[in-house]
């Protein structure tokens, strides 16, 4: 799981310091927990490896941002529990 989320506070801070995403600098170091399990989806028609599930991180993420591998294609959209 540590890959996993190494691989969330990457995406985290890609988005941050990308021109086209939220321009934000960040100020201090990201950590998260994870709760994740793998499912398997057809994408063009080819079945892939995709997680669901849940992850505690110290950043406020707006409700339906998309992160990780083709976010522009609705994977990794992220909604906030309460």
């Amino acid at each position: 799981m540590m890959k996993k989320r190494n691989s969330l506070v990457s995406n985290i801070i890609g988005i941050c310091h990308n021109k086209k995403g939220l321009d934000y600098q960040i100020s201090e170091r990201l950590s998260a927990s994870i709760d994740l399990r793998p499912i398997t989806v057809k994408f063009k028609a080819e079945e892939t490896t995709a997680y669901v599930g849940n992850f505690d991180i110290n950043f406020n993420i707006p409700n339906l941002l998309s992160i990780g591998r083709d976010p522009s294609r609705g994977f990794g959209t992220i909604m906030r529990l309460i």
